[in-house]
């Protein structure tokens, strides 16, 4: 059986550094878990491993009724309230200990693929965490019986606004869990409202042109945790299900473009270094990257229950 170790980076050189596995890795897709990563925080390249990035505030959206110049005057000097950010990425990488008696036909690119996997739901995760940190939060209730309105794409337009009065930028991104999700629905099928009950069955790009947005996404990625209460194996939501996020976001950025968060990433992406240790073989899959919030203030929450 192979095991899966956190990678040391002290210990590979370029002697272990495998080309091959490397172009292998770039070529491997992972769409289910990339597309998800890349629509929290937009991926960046930089140049090297240290760098810096523009962090948006809120100053950018201000009036100047005062920008005229009069005769032999000069014009009024702004300064941009954004802040220009020193930072570093991060070397994060995982190895996988094959025992040459369990080794069999493209073992090593099986190890690639199951590495880099990995790699990216941790990415994910920490993406996460990231949204539910930057979020301001409030409840709403989305009910499909008993007392009060729900109403959700209501609720959902009001969301993408709070964006826009806290940071000047309407979000055009909208990402649902899948529980608040199944909460809009079954208040929808039950509203007495006319038309209510048939916009249950919108779909999240059809919703997206209602609220004005690019884009509205179901998450419905998985990992597995260790429960603390008994010690079993158990999946959970990687996005909290019951949560849907609000903020802005742009394919093809770089570092000075405004969304709310990015992903900074070094090269290609992912290395691969493969050593021989007699009895095993250690598979490595590594890269470089950050995320950051670069936008202020640009990511708003709402977290949904049915009672």
């Amino acid at each position: 059986m192979s095991k899966i170790i956190l990678a040391n980076s002290a210990a590979y050189n370029s002697s272990a550094f495998s080309q091959e596995l490397t172009g292998y890795a770039a070529g491997y897709k992972v769409p289910e878990l990339t597309e998800a990563l890349d629509f929290i925080a937009p991926p960046v390249p930089v140049p090297s491993k240290r760098f810096e990035f523009a962090q948006f505030g809120k100053g950018d959206y201000v009036i100047d009724n005062d920008d005229e110049r009069s005769v032999y005057g000069s014009f009024k000097v702004v300064r941009s309230s954004g802040e220009i950010v020193q930072s570093k990425l991060v070397h994060r990488g995982l190895t996988i200990v094959l025992d040459s008696d369990e080794i069999s036909a493209n073992y090593e690119q099986r190890a690639v693929e199951r590495l880099k996997k990995r790699l990216i739901r941790n990415e994910l995760y920490r993406a996460a965490a990231m949204l539910v940190k930057a979020a301001g939060n409030s409840a709403k209730k989305w009910m499909a019986s008993g007392t009060g309105k729900s109403t959700p794409d209501g609720d959902l337009m009001d969301l993408v606004k709070s964006v826009a009065d806290a940071c000047g930028m309407h979000a055009n991104r909208i990402l649902c869990g899948e529980q608040a999700w199944a909460y809009r629905y079954a208040a929808m099928v039950a509203s007495e409202a006319v038309g209510e009950g048939a916009s249950a069955k919108l779909t999240p790009a059809e919703i997206a042109q209602f609220l004005g947005i690019d884009e509205l996404r179901i998450s419905k990625e998985r990992y597995e945790y260790t429960d603390s209460s008994d010690g079993a194996k158990k999946k959970g939501n990687i996005v909290s299900p019951n949560v849907v996020f609000a903020f802005n976001g742009q394919a093809g950025v770089d570092v000075d473009d405004p969304s709310t968060f990015k992903r900074f990433y070094l090269g290609e992406g992912y290395s691969t270094f493969i050593e021989d240790k007699g009895y095993t073989k250690n598979i490595t899959v590594a890269h470089y990257s950050m995320l950051a919030q670069t936008g202020v203030g640009a990511c708003r929450s709402i977290t949904v229950s049915n009672a």
